[in-house]
């Protein structure tokens, strides 16, 4: 075939046409080609050639394939190829996308690929590839993810053939099973579409996003799509309006630029699907983005652009500091009686970089570029050989964590997950670093180590190469990195190390919870607790970081047994210790939490509590970072309160405890007002939250409902209890 396409005197089409003109389903595998075809203009003619070559070629190796739905197979890649065209990728991530599923699906290999279409095809094919290690699906699926995970920190176009990929594959499952769909739909929200907002592919993501909401619950993504539909006549008016000030405006103040009404019905998806604003204020949203030659025009206008009716109630610059992906703006928000208006301000580049990302990553600004650097650095965790996750469920749940982003005195950035202190960050520069820092310094202000870290901060760690660190720093360092770094220098001490900073570990815990001493009525109650009768297998063990400082303190101080946790396996290393659920913000299972260390002992709160806050801010050596253990058999019952903005009749709130009920979700109390109703529930953690909000908005028209952090008891109308 190759020997073929290069006869000057054929047309490449031609000849790849007719070479495959005898295999079942000819008419759409040719009409496939063609439409792929007409968007390769920007290639050079030798590289359409590949292009066409390889549409042949996949089209010979999956000839006796087919998808669900009874098409040629071929069809599914060569479309994909089509979908990364529209975004002029290179050849060599076309031609991969055309052979994508050849080595896993069909009997050509790796290094059929490599002789024929090069090295760098054949790696891009690999890391799409998915691996079947063993009969277990989870296990396979994440190594799946950890292989294109580490493969896309070596080529990035691996995850822009894999999106494309996954943008095809979810816009054609008419034929798959519903529950099939429903899993690929979370799958793709939970790690693919996160990872490729790091890597700024965001048109991409924003198509997959939607399509992922319609496949995930195509009843509440249907009522959604039809109420955005009911009202595009009168948003298409108000658009028209607004599009006619900007204009003006920019002529006003002698600005070339460009105004784009945004389609951001991914976010305003989005935001419904995660009931975090009324649909009714989601479809009087509106965003547009005006595109300005230069940086100086995005200040100008925007200070401009400050009282357009009523004052901006916020103001962004991602200019400066640029979001996840390298994406940089300046963004406004407005509100104007029911109205809600967001304006993004961006030159050119900022434009595409921020729709394309990593395809445009080499064309992008140095702080952009920066940005995206940092966010694959600490990726790259994810797959350290010494730090190697096992379960995809690690994964989605790095993905989820929010981002905090700060800077070196050289410029260098550093990203961190949210609520990550200045140690942390002093790690995060280098081991060496965090092992002898003493403070850090921000904005010419010295900061303890146990702070922590905000976003646009440029941060000075103050190191003496005589410091060392000491075990109690675990207490409240948040990266694994970090812990790992520390914990590798702990466990290098000799035995007459370990054992003396244990014991100055334990003295300063002592000295912070004022100034206690230990009785040998302590002594023995911890020597039991820890199943040991020598002091210095307690040292060592505070030294290497098995055992923290803090919670012994907590053992010792500890009061109203009666009132613990029954189940100490619900958190992870807090055997022993006095645990309590703190009433001000009633955290649930699988709730992110810490531990607040006080002389009662150590009481739970959401990370989210604001009575913690000024604890985090003037106490930050009395915060725990505590994990979730495991709810046996689902036996803890946690309560949650729900306030669903909508007052119920009687059939309604009974078809809602129905529901509910259903969902092995237990409704202990109801009370009502004149615009709420509010729901007492009783459950096994924050999965079934979710369900049960799920659950009341599809039987309800989908209002707004919050869960309350704080509630009374005493006031609850208990005529629904069951």
């Amino acid at each position: 075939m190759k020997t073929l396409i290069r006869d000057e005197q054929r047309n490449p089409l031609d000849i790849c046409l007719k070479q495959i003109k005898h295999l079942t389903g000819y008419p759409l595998i040719e009409l496939s080609i063609r439409d792929l075809c007409a968007n390769l203009h920007y290639l050079k003619p030798e590289q359409m050639v590949q292009v066409i070559d390889s549409c042949a070629f996949g089209a010979l190796a999956h000839s006796s394939d087919f998808r669900k739905s009874g098409e040629p197979y071929i069809t599914h890649p060569i479309a994909v190829a089509e979908i990364l065209a529209e975004y002029q990728v290179g050849f060599e991530a076309l031609v991969s996308a055309v052979l994508h599923d050849t080595v896993e699906d069909t009997d050509v290999t790796l290094s059929d690929l490599s002789e024929r279409y090069g090295h760098t095809v054949a790696q891009l094919v690999d890391g799409v590839t998915k691996l079947k290690l063993s009969s277990d699906k989870n296990q396979n699926k994440a190594a799946t993810f950890r292989k294109i995970l580490t493969a896309t920190l070596t080529d990035a176009r691996v995850m822009v053939v894999k999106l494309a990929d996954r943008l095809h594959n979810m816009s054609t499952m008419e034929a798959i099973r519903p529950d099939k769909r429903q899993s690929t739909a979370e799958e793709t929200l939970e790690f693919y579409l996160p990872f490729a907002r790091v890597l700024g592919l965001n048109a991409l993501a924003d198509q997959v996003e939607l399509l992922c909401y319609e496949n995930l619950d195509p009843e509440q993504y249907s009522f959604f799509a039809g109420q955005w539909s009911h009202g595009a006549l009168k948003r298409k008016h108000r658009i028209s309006q607004l599009t006619q000030y900007f204009d003006a405006k920019l002529s006003q103040l002698n600005i070339h630029g460009s105004v784009l009404p945004e389609d951001h019905r991914v976010d305003l998806c989005r935001a419904f699907f995660t009931n975090k604003k009324p649909l009714e204020t989601l479809l009087n949203s509106y965003r547009f983005t005006i595109i300005v030659p230069q940086v100086l025009d995005c200040d100008a206008l925007a200070a401009s652009l400050k009282h357009y009716l009523v004052r901006p109630i916020q103001i962004q610059d991602h200019i400066r500091r640029p979001n996840p992906g390298g994406t940089q703006s300046l963004n406004l928000f407005f509100e104007r009686q029911a109205e809600h208006l967001e304006l993004v301000i961006q030159t050119q580049i900022m434009f595409d970089v921020a729709k394309r990302g990593a395809i445009l990553a080499d064309l992008a600004p140095e702080s952009s570029r920066s940005i995206l650097n940092a966010s694959l650095s600490n990726l790259s965790e994810l797959v350290d050989p010494e730090c190697a996750m096992t379960t995809a469920q690690d994964m989605f749940e790095y993905f989820r964590q929010k981002k905090v982003w700060a800077y070196t005195p050289a410029g260098s950035v550093i990203e961190l997950p949210k609520g990550a202190t200045y140690l942390d960050f002093a790690y995060a520069v280098s081991p060496f670093i965090g092992n002898h820092a003493l403070k850090v310094r921000v904005d010419s202000k010295l900061m303890s180590l146990a702070d922590k870290v905000v976003t646009g901060q440029t941060i000075t760690v103050l190191t003496d190469p005589l410091a060392v660190p000491n075990a109690e720093w675990l207490g409240f360092l948040v990266t694994k990195k970090a812990r790992r770094s520390l914990q590798q220098w702990l466990s290098t001490q000799s035995y007459e190390e370990q054992l003396k900073g244990g014991e100055e570990a334990l003295a300063r815990a002592l000295q912070l919870s004022g100034d206690l001493e230990l009785s040998d009525q302590n002594w023995r109650d911890i020597l039991q607790w820890q199943q040991t009768q020598d002091k210095s297998l307690v040292y060592q063990r505070i030294a290497t970081g098995d055992l923290l400082p803090q919670l012994v303190v907590t053992r010792v101080i500890s009061a109203y047994p009666e009132q613990s946790l029954s189940d100490k396996a619900l958190i992870s290393g807090t055997q022993g210790v006095e645990l309590f659920f703190a009433k001000c913000c009633n955290p649930v299972f699988g709730d992110p939490i810490y531990g607040h260390l006080t002389r009662r002992g150590t009481t739970v709160h959401r990370r989210k509590c604001h009575s913690i806050q000024e604890v985090l801010i003037n106490q930050s050596h009395l915060i725990l970072d505590l994990e979730w253990g495991v709810n046996h058999n689902n036996q803890s019952i946690f309560q949650c309160m729900l306030e669903v903005k909508k007052k119920m009749t009687s059939e309604a709130l009974s078809s809602i405890l129905l529901a509910l009920k259903q969902l092995e979700i237990g409704v202990l109390s109801t009370q009502s007002s004149e615009q709420s109703t509010f729901l007492l529930l009783g459950l096994t953690g924050r999965e079934r939250i979710v369900r049960a909000i799920k659950a009341i908005r599809s039987q309800l028209d989908y209002p707004e409902i919050r869960r309350l952090y704080e509630f009374n008891f005493s006031v609850l109308d208990t005529d629904f209890d069951i």
